[in-house]
């Protein structure tokens, strides 16, 4: 049976996942889930402008639809203090645009008292490694959904090893990836969504605070 949350953001109407959102959270189901399956409504919407059925107005439309369900949704705190200390530079990596994934992620990540530090999208390899030195983060979480952002997070890994800074830095890439493409790229890890991102960052955590 179609989800009617994912199927009320595929038809773009806002009214519609608003309140079936606000209903949902009223009966206390869990925030990730919820922004999960609006997640994958806005996905579905991208399909079909790939696919040519939609245009660039709805896919502006199912990001606007997705910020406003993050306004209504109020991740649980966390207090633990696993990630004291630790920092997260996060980039939709250069020639991609698309940040759904990226800042779901991060407003997910910042609800568990993660340092999150968000450079955006498009963002030049050089910038993102520039940030590393300069930050001395942790994690470093690449995010892409198209075939050429590939190569954008080869560029970045390279980049982290020829300036010796990959020893300081676990990657951590996550949108359209998978085994293959993380070997491809040399990443540390490669995560389908928030929920394992976050696992990843909890582990990475650990070892570096000792725990």
């Amino acid at each position: 049976m179609e989800d009617s949350l994912v199927s009320a953001v595929v038809e773009l109407n806002e009214e519609k996942v608003i309140k079936l959102v606000k209903r949902e959270l009223k009966n206390k189901k869990d925030p990730l889930s919820i922004v999960e399956r609006v997640r994958t409504g806005v996905e579905r919407v991208g399909e079909l402008y790939e696919e040519g059925r939609y245009f660039i107005a709805d896919l502006i439309m199912s990001g606007l639809i997705f910020n406003e369900v993050l306004k209504h949704v109020n991740f649980p705190e966390d207090s633990t203090s696993v990630f004291a200390g630790i920092k997260v530079v996060f980039a939709t990596v250069e020639e991609d645009i698309h940040d759904v994934g990226k800042n779901v992620t991060i407003s997910f990540f910042r609800s568990r008292g993660i340092h999150v530090i968000d450079l955006g999208v498009d963002v030049p390899v050089t910038k993102i490694v520039e940030e590393i030195e300069k930050t001395k983060a942790s994690i470093l979480c690449l995010s892409g959904l198209i075939s050429s952002s590939y190569k954008s997070m080869k560029k970045t890994v390279d980049l982290l090893r020829e300036k010796q800074l990959h020893k300081q830095v676990k990657v951590i890439i996550g949108g359209n990836v998978n085994e293959e493409i993380k070997e491809y790229v040399g990443a540390d890890y490669w995560t389908p969504n928030c929920a394992r991102g976050l696992e990843i960052c909890e582990k990475i955590a650990r070892e570096i605070n000792g725990n």
